[in-house]
């Protein structure tokens, strides 16, 4: 069924508490018939280069440097974690 586009309605994007639903309706590589060729390609070279980093380092939190929660985002465009550093320990 198709909805007014032209009537207000914004309880479409709250739960039954009343609460904002946190919808994830990111489409980074298009959707349809129009669908990113390279989606896959860029996908495996994301998955080998983040595998290769974990196989030959080992990353932690530099003493009295807390790494930020999750939920510590910066708005804008795009979310962003807040600045942080991290220890990057060669492996053997």
């Amino acid at each position: 069924m198709k909805q007014a586009t032209k009537v207000s309605r914004p309880e479409r994007f709250l739960d039954d508490a009343g609460q904002l639903l946190k919808q994830d309706l990111s489409m980074p590589f298009g959707g349809g018939r129009r669908v990113c060729v390279g989606e896959t390609f860029s996908r495996h070279v994301t998955y080998l280069f983040l595998s290769a980093l974990l196989q030959n380092f080992t990353f932690a939190a530099p003493a009295g440097r807390p790494i930020p929660k999750p939920d510590d985002v910066i708005s804008g465009f795009t979310l962003s974690p807040p600045d942080f550093w991290v220890k990057v320990i060669p492996r053997n």
